[in-house]
């Protein structure tokens, strides 16, 4: 009886590349359609491409190391894989902490709309309240800043991916 393979992992490249594309798709969303619609539901859909994008990159760092065997195997829950891109991957990539806690920020907002009761919207301000009332405001300068912050750290990801 011979071991099982090892699955493929994901090409580092390739998860790079759908980052880019949340990336731009997130940009477009706030420079072009909020500007022309001024509809604060645009905010949900901006904040998850800018998750995704910075999501993306941190698993194209991790399946690239991953394949190269310089860290363990990658698992699939984000948990995981955050302690993972920050056990290894901040100091082998010179990876500033602030771009980990940048991309749990945002995996956080995600998961706080997801499980939210109530979202509106006020002063141009998208209002996430949880059950117990804790408040979270979601604004265009706020995912500016985000979207710039991503950007910065997509693009300080794809020059050591790209040289592999």
């Amino acid at each position: 009886m011979h071991p099982s393979p090892q699955p493929a992992l994901p090409d580092s490249h390739d998860i790079l590349s759908k980052a880019q594309q949340h990336l731009a798709r997130a940009e477009h969303m706030l420079t072009q359609t909020y500007r022309l619609l001024k509809d604060e539901k645009l905010f949900i859909p901006t904040l998850e491409h800018i998750a995704n994008a910075t999501e993306g990159a941190m698993d194209a760092f991790l399946y690239s190391d991953a394949r190269y065997k310089q860290i363990p195997p990658v698992r699939t829950s984000f948990r995981d894989r955050m302690l993972l891109f920050r056990r290894y991957c901040l100091a082998l990539h010179k990876i500033k902490k602030e771009d980990a806690d940048l991309i749990e920020e945002l995996h956080g907002l995600v998961r706080k709309h997801r499980e939210c009761p109530m979202e509106f919207s006020r002063k141009s301000n998208l209002v996430l309240c949880s059950d117990d009332y804790d408040l979270d405001i979601i604004s265009e300068e706020r995912l500016r800043s985000y979207l710039q912050r991503a950007k910065i750290f997509i693009r300080e990801a794809t020059i050591p991916l790209v040289k592999n």
